[in-house]
């Protein structure tokens, strides 16, 4: 098969006025097509927010010039719903931790959608992937978004463009032993949710080492005094653009003293690590609240 020696590739990333997410990428023999074609793409989702019409206008502005491909998809994060439609053969996989990846049927000229399950990725991609490459993208689905996007970067074909979206994981929850001995899984459990929130690595260590502070101060004091076995809850969930972070025991409260000395910073620490931070304590242990603002 001849291979055109020059190809325009051009992708779309926009924020639309309700905070869906719009994303194109497509393909031109004609390099300066492929660029009218961006700009074009662009304004109708901008105008539409509907991945049919904007192809439509992509179709228009190509007047039946061969060798042109789209794929446009408007992502509704809040519900994780996915809405796309495609001209050509560009590709859309997407893949959940634990599960098969999937490559979607083209929907030329019509609207298709698909519900994301929490943690999915979805790669948008101007050409066909082979079946191979389409489920290396199953193998990434526990990897951060940064670690796969290089992965990507290594089997695509040549000057070809792929786009790479992660849908926000569902809560986190643990419960352990209030014992210095679970410091090391709650960590271990944070980092691998945080990997797939996506979060960029300053938001994530300063996550981990709050939490861990909380963890710590919690091991260390609930159980002074306590006649039951104390646990130590840890949840973490996003909300928007922000990672809201809770750790509780159903031990007992002891209040920091007046002169801490070289103890009893921890919450100082958590208040300087994250945006906000909030601590109740009664009779059925403490709370510490924390939310850490980050941007997707």
């Amino acid at each position: 098969m001849n291979v055109p020696e020059v190809i325009g590739m051009y992708d779309r990333i926009l924020v639309l006025r309700d905070g869906r997410l719009a994303v194109a990428v497509g393909r031109s023999t004609d390099p300066a097509l492929a660029a009218r074609l961006r700009s074009e793409v662009g304004s109708a989702l901008r105008a539409t927010g509907d991945p049919v019409a904007a192809l439509l206008v992509a179709a228009a502005a190509a007047g039946g010039v061969a060798g042109v491909s789209a794929l446009c998809a408007v992502i509704d994060r809040p519900s994780a719903q996915l809405t796309y439609s495609s001209l050509g053969d560009t590709s859309l996989v997407v893949a959940s931790p634990g599960a098969a990846h999937s490559v979607l049927a083209p929907a030329v000229g019509r609207s298709a959608g698909i519900q994301l399950a929490p943690a999915t990725t979805v790669l948008l991609c101007t050409t066909e992937l082979t079946e191979s490459a389409a489920g290396l993208l199953g193998q990434m689905a526990m990897l951060h978004p940064e670690q796969a996007a290089d992965l990507v970067v290594g089997w695509l074909p040549c000057g070809a463009v792929a786009v790479l979206y992660r849908q926000a994981p569902g809560p986190m929850s643990l419960t352990v032993p209030a014992d210095p001995a679970s410091l090391a899984v709650v960590r271990s459990h944070l980092r691998h949710w945080l990997a797939l929130t996506g979060v960029d690595s300053e938001t994530a260590a300063d996550t981990l080492l709050a939490v861990g502070e909380a963890a710590s101060n919690a091991t260390e004091h609930s159980v002074v005094g306590a006649n039951h076995n104390v646990e130590l809850t840890v949840q973490a969930v996003v909300r928007g653009d922000r990672l809201t972070l809770t750790v509780a025991d159903n031990g007992r409260w002891k209040p920091p003293p007046e002169s801490p000395g070289h103890r009893g910073h921890g919450i100082r620490l958590i208040n300087a690590l994250v945006d906000d931070t909030d601590l109740v304590t009664d009779e059925q242990g403490t709370t510490v609240e924390m939310i850490k603002e980050w941007r997707q």
